[in-house]
C-alpha cells in the first residue's frame, strides 16, 4: 500500500458518534421495535454521523438487513435481455424509476450527455438515462432502507402495499432483487418472519450504544514443576542451570506458590514433591536440592509425564497446566538462561517483576566491577539486585545510593545465588552496584529486578531487541533494532523517543 496517497485519499477520518434521541425510536441490532408494525413503531432511526454530516447509520442497518434478516437490495440491479441494467418500468400504467415507493423524487438525465432524458412514444426514458433522487433538503422520504440509503432521510423499511402509511408502501412490480428473490414481498414482510420478531418483548429503544472493552488477561497460577535435564549432555551446562533455577527459586517466585522438581536423564526421578512457599526456609531448601550432577542418556518424555502427575497431586490446576521449556547454549558471559525462566514473572497479570537490567560480568580476583541503575518513582517495591555463580565464597556485592549502602558477602554454603534486597520502597534516584572477589576468579550474572511502587500501578517499560549478535556501526552503517513501549499492559502510542547507544549497549533498561 503506498502510505502517502492512502494519506490523502482518507483525509477525513471518519467518526462515529451514537447518540439516543428522544424522539425517534430506535432499532438497534439485536433488538426490536416497540411494535412489528412500521407505521406505529417510527421504524428505524441510527442517528450516527460522519464529519460530513451523512447518516451513514442507514447504511450500516442496510448492510445489518442483508447479514441478519436475509434481505435484498430494492435499488436497479436487474438486467433485460440485452444486457442492460433495468432503471425503469411501468408503475400504474406508466414508465416510472425503479424505487420502492414513489415519495422519493428527482430528475431523469442521460448519463452520458447530462442532458434531459429522450422518451420514446410509450415514454419509455432512452437507455442511457438514470434518476437521481434529490437527497438533501428537498425530499421527505422515509423508506426506503434496502434502496436508498444514501439519503439522509431515510429511516425505515417498506412494508407491504396495503400499509395503513403510504410513505413506506412497497412496490412489489419494481425491477429489483428484493422483489425477484422474494415473490415481491416487502422487507418487513421477510423481516417479521424471522425471530427476532416474533413474540419477542422489544428492545430497550435509548440504551446507550457506547462500547465497551475488556481486557482480559490469564490469570497467575502459582503452581511449577521444574523439570531439569541431568543426562550426561549437561556436562557443561549443569552449573548454569542450576545457578539460574536458583535465582529463580529464591528471588522471583512469589511466596504462595507450590513447585516441585523433578530430574530426569535415562529416567525420571521425584526430587521434591509440590512445596508451598512461605519463606525464606522453604526457598533455601528448595534452592539446595537442585541437581549438580549429570550421566546417563536423555529421556525427556518420562520427565514430562513425572512432571504432569506431580502437578495433578493439586486438583485445582489439573486443566491449567502450562508447557514451558528453556534451553541453554554454549554461549558464554549470557543472561539469556536467567531471563528466560523470570520473563513468565514478568509478564504476570498478578503482581508482575519489573526487569531493569541483567548483565553478564567476568571479573578478576580483587578487582572491582562497577554498574549503576535509576530507580524512578513507578518503581522501588521488592527491590532485590543478584548475583548467580558458579563460585560465591569471598564474593562480595555492594548497593551505594547516597547515604544507604547494603551488602551480601558470599560463602562456600550458597546454592549459586547470594542477594541485596532493598527494604520497603527503594528511593528514586541512581544506584552504584560494585562486585569483587577476594578469593579468586570469577564469572556470573547480575540481574537488577522491581515491583511497581503501588501494587496496581502501571509502569512504563522498554525492551530492545536486535537479530545481531555483534553489532558495528558507524554513520554510513546501519543494523536493525526492534523496540517495544508499553505502560502497564498496553503499548505507548504518540510517544516521541530518542534512543542513545553506548559502547557497550545494555540489553534491558527500565526507561524512566
Amino acid at each position: 500500500m503506498n502510505t502517502r496517497r492512502s494519506s490523502k485519499k482518507w483525509k477525513a477520518t471518519v467518526t462515529f458518534e451514537a447518540a439516543s434521541r428522544q424522539e425517534e425510536t430506535q432499532l438497534q441490532p439485536g433488538s426490536v421495535p416497540a411494535s412489528n408494525d412500521p407505521s406505529t413503531s417510527g421504524g428505524c432511526s441510527f442517528d450516527v454521523v460522519n464529519r460530513q454530516g451523512n447518516a451513514i447509520g442507514t447504511v450500516f442497518v442496510h448492510e445489518w438487513g442483508h447479514y441478519r434478516w436475509g434481505l435484498f437490495d430494492e435499488y436497479p440491479t436487474i438486467r433485460d435481455s440485452s444486457g442492460n441494467v433495468i432503471r425503469f418500468d411501468l408503475f400504474n400504467g406508466q414508465w416510472a424509476p425503479v424505487r420502492c415507493t414513489t415519495q422519493i423524487t428527482g430528475r431523469i438525465i442521460n448519463g452520458k450527455t447530462g442532458d434531459q432524458c429522450k422518451l420514446d412514444s410509450s415514454g419509455k426514458p432512452e437507455v442511457d438515462c438514470y434518476f437521481y433522487p434529490e437527497s438533501v433538503g428537498t425530499t421527505n422520504a422515509v423508506a426506503s432502507i434496502m434502496g436508498s440509503s444514501f439519503i439522509p432521510s431515510i429511516s425505515q423499511f417498506c412494508d407491504s402495499a396495503n400499509s395503513a402509511d403510504a410513505s413506506i408502501r412497497h412496490n412489489s412490480m419494481a425491477s429489483n432483487t428484493q422483489n425477484r428473490r422474494c415473490n415481491g414481498h416487502s422487507a418487513w414482510e421477510i423481516m417479521r418472519q424471522h425471530n427476532d420478531f416474533q413474540n419477542k418483548s422489544p428492545g430497550v429503544p435509548f440504551a446507550s450504544t457506547k462500547p465497551k472493552f475488556f481486557l482480559e488477561q490469564a490469570s497467575f497460577v502459582g503452581r511449577f514443576c521444574l523439570l531439569i535435564d541431568v543426562s550426561g549432555s549437561m556436562l557443561r551446562y549443569i552449573q548454569e542451570a542450576r545457578n539460574a533455577l536458583a535465582t529463580v527459586v529464591q528471588n522471583v517466585l512469589p511466596n504462595d506458590t507450590y513447585v516441585g522438581i523433578v530430574k530426569f536423564s535415562s529416567s525420571a526421578t521425584l526430587v521434591k514433591n509440590m512445596t508451598l512457599i512461605a519463606s525464606e526456609e522453604e526457598r533455601g531448601e528448595l534452592a539446595s536440592l537442585l541437581p549438580k550432577s549429570v550421566g546417563g542418556s536423555t529421556s525427556i518424555g518420562a520427565g514430562l509425564r513425572l512432571c504432569c502427575q506431580t502437578l495433578s497431586m493439586l486438583s485445582d490446576v489439573k486443566d491449567n497446566r502450562r508447557l514451558q521449556l528453556f534451553y541453554s547454549t554454549s554461549t558464554q558471559n549470557s543472561t539469556a538462561l536467567i531471563d528466560a525462566l523470570t520473563e513468565p514473572f514478568v509478564d504476570s497479570a498478578k503482581d508482575p517483576i519489573i526487569r531493569i537490567n541483567s548483565l553478564s560480568i567476568h571479573q578478576k580476583q580483587n578487582k572491582n566491577f562497577e554498574t549503576t541503575f535509576f530507580i524512578d518513582e513507578s518503581i522501588g517495591r521488592e527491590t532485590v539486585i543478584q548475583l548467580t555463580a558458579n563460585v560465591l565464597e569471598g564474593v562480595n556485592i555492594t548497593v551505594y545510593q547516597q547515604e544507604n549502602i547494603y551488602t551480601a558477602v558470599g560463602t562456600s554454603a550458597d546454592s549459586g545465588v547470594i542477594s541485596v534486597k532493598i527494604p520497603n520502597i527503594a528511593i528514586a534516584g541512581e544506584y552504584t552496584v560494585t562486585v569483587m572477589s577476594s578469593i579468586s576468579d570469577f564469572a556470573g550474572t547480575i540481574s537488577i529486578l522491581s515491583k511497581a511502587a503501588n501494587v496496581d500501578g502501571r509502569v512504563l517499560k522498554t525492551e530492545v531487541l536486535t537479530t545481531e549478535s555483534k553489532i558495528e556501526y558507524s554513520s554510513t552503517v546501519h543494523f536493525p533494532l526492534f523496540v517495544s513501549i508499553n505502560k502497564g499492559t498496553a503499548p505507548w502510542r504518540r510517544l516521541l523517543s530518542r534512543l542513545i547507544l553506548k559502547t557497550k549497549m545494555v540489553k534491558h533498561h527500565h526507561w524512566y
